[in-house]
């Protein structure tokens, strides 16, 4: 009689865990939450902890310096920010709990762009449910692109916004009938399994292409975000909005002129490097193998030229140091978002404080993985331009 009852015991307390699994299951299914919120995240607001209260109660009130170096902006140029996107992301306050201020979504958001944490590590620093970091940081990047893009990211419209262009790009880097340099940068980051090999590109990572226009002053132009790793690089660029204006004269160039001290009809153009293909409006460097001294010159001022679009990659990822490693997001739209408002940030803060920027973004020099086009087939317009520039560098080296 014993056993028998230890048996029925035995089966009895197996039939309730396997209950109280299918349960389980269920609640699972139907996405019901064991928690509505964890303990220590209320103790965000009733006790003011965490990351983002730290950051305002005490950098921001006793240590300028650091504040600036966690979030990248300058005080007067975070409320600039903030003053252009708070309509789109403050948020109405429940019975149930507190929003989280304007403020602290975009002090989240820069401190994504200046580090490239994972959202699950910024929601343990600032006490923030992990999905709702993600959601923020989306949002807030979305503001900043609709809000701060039409200001501070704009292709110059009118033949005298581009003469000012080249007459600057003269002045400074000593190419003449220059309308910007050109160049792109492979931007990692991890995506979701299912793409499969959709990003993977040669240099053996998921990447998106970033395509960009850089005037005299390190401030983009005109970018193109969002060409898969995997397709071919000469292909990205012969799709783009750019080649196609430079092919077809559709942004209002300046009519040619003569380069200086010279008598033909020089178009006006854009700098880049061997990786794309020479056009009428678009001039590259002879193959560095060359043995032609004219040839040699030419290459060594377009190339030294050319040089202030590197710089600007440079410049704008040591501040935003997001692009350090691969972009922790496995949406590529995602990946979007995080480029464009980091190009429109930088254009920002060359705009406002272009001395203060250069500094505090020198920090540690990086590189991000350079673009390797497909030069395509030779252009005759293209040559003759090419000539010309090779010319004039030559009388006047």
């Amino acid at each position: 009689m014993d056993t028998d009852l230890l048996i029925a015991l035995a089966v009895w307390t197996f039939l309730l865990i396997i209950a109280a699994y299918r349960e389980e299951s269920k609640r699972r299914r139907r996405g019901e939450r064991r928690f509505w919120v964890r303990n220590w995240f209320l103790r965000r607001e009733t006790l003011q902890q965490g990351l983002l209260h730290n950051v305002d109660n005490e950098l921001l009130l006793e240590d300028e310096y650091y504040y600036k170096l966690f979030m990248r902006l300058q005080d007067d140029e975070f409320d600039h920010v903030l003053s252009l996107i708070i309509d789109d992301i403050t948020k109405q306050d429940t019975v149930m709990r507190l929003a989280i201020t304007p403020r602290q979504r975009l002090s989240l958001t820069l401190r994504f762009l200046a580090t490239g944490e994972t959202f699950q590590s910024l929601a343990i620093s600032c006490r923030i449910a992990p999905s709702t970091v993600s959601k923020i940081v989306r949002e807030t990047l979305g503001a900043i692109v609709k809000r701060l893009g039409p200001i501070y990211l704009q292709v110059p419209s009118t033949e005298e916004a581009w003469m000012r262009v080249a007459e600057e790009f003269y002045s400074r880097w000593g190419y003449p009938n220059c309308l910007g340099a050109l160049d792109g940068k492979h931007i990692a980051f991890r995506p979701a399994r299912s793409e499969g090999s959709t990003f993977y590109n040669y240099k053996g990572f998921h990447s998106v292409v970033l395509m960009a226009l850089v005037d005299a002053n390190k401030k983009f132009l005109f970018v193109d975000v969002g060409g898969n790793g995997r397709v071919s690089d000469g292909g990205i660029f012969s799709r783009s909005r750019l080649s196609q204006a430079l092919r077809e004269d559709l942004w209002n160039f300046p009519p040619p002129r003569p380069l200086p001290g010279r008598r033909i009809q020089t178009p006006f153009v854009v700098i880049a490097d061997s990786a794309f293909p020479l056009l009428r409006r678009l001039m590259k460097p002879y193959k560095f193998n060359c043995r032609n001294l004219i040839q040699q010159i030419f290459n060594r001022c377009l190339s030294s030229a050319r040089q202030v679009v590197e710089n600007a990659f440079e410049l704008m990822a040591n501040r935003f140091r997001v692009f350090l490693t691969p972009i922790q997001v496995s949406d590529p739209k995602f990946v979007e978002l995080v480029v464009f408002s980091s190009v429109i940030l930088h254009n920002m803060l060359l705009e406002r404080s272009p001395q203060i920027y250069e500094l505090m973004a020198n920090e540690e020099p990086l590189e991000l993985p350079d673009y390797e086009g497909d030069p395509g087939p030779v252009n005759e317009a293209g040559l003759h331009v090419r000539r010309e520039y090779v010319h004039f560098f030559y009388n006047n080296r």
